[in-house]
C-alpha cells in the first residue's frame, strides 16, 4: 500500500487531538499537552497521514534517545483501520529512528490489542516483558522490542 507520511507539524495540534478522542477511550486518551510535548521534543518525531481534505487519518510519535528509539503511540481513525496505514506509519518510524542512530525500539501495548501486536510481531517486534495490571485491573501491558539494524545489541 503506498500511503503519504508527513511529518506532525505544531498547527497539527488540534487535528491530533481531535484524532485521539476520536479513536481512543476516554480514560487512554493523550492530553492536548502529551501531543504538544510530542511535536515540540527536539528528540521526538510525528508522523501523520492525511486524507485529500487534510484530515488526519493516522499518527504515530517516537522519542529517540542514544541508541534507542522509543514509539510512543500509533493511531488510526477507526474507518480507516486494516488498510495498512498503522504499518506503514510504523515502518517509517522505524526508518526514521535508524536514521537517528537508533540500533532498537521499544514499545508496550495492552495484551489484550490483539491487532497491534499482530503487527509489531510481523514488524520484528519481540515480547521482553509484561507488565501485570498496567492498564488496570485484569490488562496487562506488553513491552516489545525489535532490532533495526547495525550490530547485535547484547540485551
Amino acid at each position: 500500500m503506498s500511503v503519504d507520511i508527513d511529518r506532525g507539524r505544531p498547527d497539527d495540534l488540534e487535528l491530533l487531538v481531535e484524532l485521539e478522542e476520536a479513536s481512543f477511550d476516554p480514560r487512554e486518551q493523550w492530553s492536548e499537552s502529551s501531543w504538544a510535548a510530542e511535536l515540540h521534543g527536539g528528540d521526538r518525531d510525528v508522523w501523520v497521514v492525511r486524507s485529500g481534505a487534510g484530515e488526519l487519518l493516522a499518527a504515530a510519535t517516537t522519542q529517540t534517545v542514544g541508541d534507542v528509539a522509543d514509539l510512543h503511540r500509533i493511531v488510526v481513525l477507526g474507518p480507516e483501520r486494516r488498510h495498512g496505514l498503522g504499518t506503514a506509519l510504523l515502518r517509517h518510524a522505524m526508518a526514521a529512528a535508524r536514521r537517528r542512530g537508533a540500533r532498537r525500539m521499544m514499545l508496550e501495548v495492552r495484551a489484550d490489542n490483539a491487532a497491534a501486536l499482530s503487527v509489531y510481531t510481523r514488524a520484528g517486534f519481540v515480547e521482553i516483558d509484561r507488565r501485570p495490571g498496567y492498564y488496570g485491573r485484569g490488562s496487562d501491558a506488553v513491552v516489545m522490542r525489535c532490532r533495526l539494524g547495525g550490530a547485535d545489541d547484547d540485551d
